[in-house]
């Protein structure tokens, strides 16, 4: 063998493990990806804390279009709001499809109630603000399409948890 072709076998090979050694660019975007999905989770959990605040200091700020049944929506409100940041702080810790899964699921339980809750108590009277019902209504029947596609998403949510391997 010839010492030319002895140093380009010793270079193809160190060029081999350099390779090896180095994450590939699929690999460094799914870091980052995973990276950007934690500091997701972080400021879900700054906006469902403000969320909470609101919805607790609401019913004093005596805002015209909200009526005195939202008072019976509240502790539904609060209990939904601390299952999602339950989970977000489950999901920084966690990782994995599954859990991600299963928590998603158990999320969308508690926001279907909300979203129902709303529908059936509607607890707005915008027409004070407009002169109309139409407001009303496309707002209540926006709960109700909520409702109907966090119904769809936990169907679909469990189906990955179930299929899934």
């Amino acid at each position: 063998m010839s010492k030319k072709s002895e140093e380009e076998k010793k270079e193809l090979e160190e060029l081999l493990k350099n390779i090896d050694d180095e994450e590939s660019p699929r690999r460094k975007r799914r870091k980052k990806k995973e990276k950007s999905k934690k500091y997701r989770y972080f400021f879900e959990i700054l906006g469902y804390f403000l969320i909470w605040y609101v919805i607790s200091n609401i019913s004093s700020w005596n805002i015209a279009f909200i009526t005195k049944n939202f008072e019976s929506v509240i502790p539904l409100l609060k209990l939904s709001l601390g299952v999602n940041i339950i989970s977000n702080l489950i999901l920084l810790i966690i990782e994995g499809k599954k859990t991600r899964s299963l928590i998603l699921s158990i999320s969308d339980i508690f926001s279907i109630f909300v979203f129902y809750r709303l529908y059936v108590v509607y607890p707005f009277k915008f027409a004070y603000l407009t002169g109309s019902v139409f407001v009303d209504q496309a707002v209540r029947f926006s709960f109700l399409v909520a409702t109907i596609g966090l119904g769809v998403a936990l169907v679909l949510e469990a189906l990955q948890l179930i299929l899934e391997d």
